[in-house]
């Protein structure tokens, strides 16, 4: 059985995940999937579930270790669609429960704003 997404309830228990998958590229540009805390969305961000990610040649040329500007190692993926579902203190953007689309141009490892 497959483990809730982040945010969701979990169908047995009824408990909300407090984990998630993240995809590293190593050092070693070895591509991994590591179990990781759901990170809590500082004053004034949101958490935002990702329900797809575009993977694109940026992505491609750090996994090579031939992108200028992206060191190894690296969380590929910085084209999401996600819904909100956490939104802290202060957040001034969409509610929770809304679609999303983050800006390709600002990734973060914590919560998106």
């Amino acid at each position: 059985m497959a483990e809730p997404a982040v945010g969701e309830p979990d169908a047995a228990t009824g408990a909300v995940s407090t984990m998630m998958r993240r995809v590293v590229v190593s050092a070693n540009r070895e591509v991994g999937v590591h179990r990781v805390a759901v990170p809590a969305p500082m004053p004034g961000e949101a958490l935002v579930r990702t329900v797809a990610v575009g993977i694109c040649g940026s992505d491609i040329h750090a996994l090579h270790g031939t992108h200028p500007f992206i060191p190894l190692p690296y969380s590929p993926g910085h084209e999401v669609l996600g819904v909100v579902v956490e939104a802290a203190e202060g957040a001034s953007g969409p509610p929770v429960g809304q679609r999303v689309v983050v800006e390709a141009q600002v990734q973060r490892d914590r919560a998106a704003r």
